[in-house]
Formats: structure tokens, sequence, C-alpha cells
């Protein structure tokens, strides 16, 4: 499924890693256009790798630090399922 996807595999991985996060900021860190990240995340989405995440979730574990740096921005998360293909294609 991700070889479909350029850039995809990169995407869970950074989401694994780093937390939540939302395209925009993926799109600035690894220098792509803002456009084809965000396409990226919905079809990630709509195939069960990604979730949104609440920012309340973040205010309840007292991480104030997402609620500052994604201000009005929708953030996603990975899925069991992302993290099960991660595994995966690791072993």
């Amino acid at each position: 499924m991700l070889r479909h996807l350029p850039d995809s595999q990169q995407i869970i991985q950074r989401l694994r890693c780093a937390g939540p996060d939302s395209p925009r900021i993926t799109a600035n860190h690894f220098d792509m256009e803002f456009e084809y990240v965000r396409h990226l995340y919905r079809t990630l989405r709509q195939v069960g790798f990604l979730v949104k995440y609440k920012q309340n979730e973040a205010k309840r574990r007292g991480q104030n630090a997402p609620d500052q740096e994604f201000h009005n921005q929708t953030v996603y998360k990975t899925t069991e399922r992302a993290e099960e293909l991660a595994q995966t294609v690791r072993d």
C-alpha cells in the first residue's frame, strides 16, 4: 500500500517518533509542498493509518506545548494499524 504513496512511510515514521503533528509542520520539516503533504495525510487517514488527535487529550496529559504549537491546526497521530505496518516493514 505505502509503495503507491511516495513519502508516506517517511511521514508515518516521523509521527511515530515525534508524536502528533499537523500537515503544515510536517511539510516544513521535510521541505515539501503543503498541499502534497496534506493530500498524503488525507489519504493515510482514509486507509486507516492516521486519526485526528484531539487536543483535549494533550491538555489532560498536561502537555501544553502542542496546544501552543498547533494553534488552530488539525493534528494527526498514527493508528495501531500504522504501528503494526511499521513493525513489519522494519523486520
